[in-house]
């Protein structure tokens, strides 16, 4: 499972190419908005596979299969990079979705240090830690500059960041 890195490094190089370009009927922060809402509903359905699963072999395998698809989904997403200044209300809409999506994130994390038992000592722990780390990486890079476009977000939705980059560290390290 080594192989997984260099495939989310390369992702990363890639990324600025990949992000869609937003249509002229649909706002930057309404598509911004989408994506993370759709990140968000992403989590929530692995969280659900994670909960339900008592199987190693399943376990790892959906933590490494899901985080790896929420880090393309991250990687490729839209990116805030919007030409005009977003309005109040935008900025507002933005700092939700990214809350609900942070929040979730943080859900996720708490499922998974519950199922550290079934996988400590098993031989996909690293794997598994590297697809943690990953998604680390990169919820932080794509979270980051759009909450720097978004300033009415201030420092709450940093702060959550910081405490979900924290939470993710700690899990990484109990593996």
């Amino acid at each position: 499972m080594q192989f997984k890195l260099p495939i989310i490094s390369t992702l990363f190089a890639i990324s600025a190419v990949a992000s869609p370009v937003p249509s002229s009927e649909t706002s930057c922060a309404q598509q911004v908005v989408s994506a993370l809402n759709d990140m968000t509903q992403q989590v929530t359905d692995l969280k659900g596979k994670i909960a339900g699963t008592t199987d190693v072999i399943t376990l790892a395998n959906d933590i490494i299969s899901g985080f790896d698809n929420n880090i393309v989904t991250l990687v490729t997403g839209v990116s805030l990079s919007c030409d005009s200044t977003l309005t109040k209300q935008d900025q507002e809409d933005v700092c939700n979705s990214a809350q609900a999506f942070i929040n979730e994130d943080q859900s996720l994390i708490t499922t998974l240090n519950n199922k550290h038992t079934i996988l400590s000592g098993s031989i996909w722990l690293h794997a598994v830690e590297s697809a943690i780390s990953g998604l680390a990486s990169a919820t932080s890079a794509y979270l980051t500059p759009i909450i720097d476009n978004a300033p009415v977000c201030g420092g709450i939705v940093k702060s959550e960041l910081q405490a979900l980059e924290t939470a993710i560290n700690k899990a990484v390290g109990a593996y």
